[in-house]
């Protein structure tokens, strides 16, 4: 189930409902709708290592773009 946080929020009516299913260890499946559209997604996990924000540390000021 799809919900918003906060009291403004919760009064809102419900964009859509989502079912979960695992998938093996490392797997879940999102299948529902939304706004009258079918959604099914498959997700993988991944190790924390394998994010670029935290294998490659944090800098305050770079002297360049670490994107160019």
């Amino acid at each position: 189930m799809i919900v918003a946080a906060g009291d403004e929020a919760s009064k809102a009516p419900l964009a859509g409902t989502l079912a979960y299913a695992r998938e093996g260890e490392r797997g879940l499946r999102l299948v529902g709708e939304i706004n009258g559209v079918r959604i099914e997604a498959v997700c993988e996990r991944r190790d924390a290592a394998d994010f670029l924000l935290t294998n490659r540390g944090f800098h305050w000021v770079n002297e360049s773009p670490f994107n160019r």
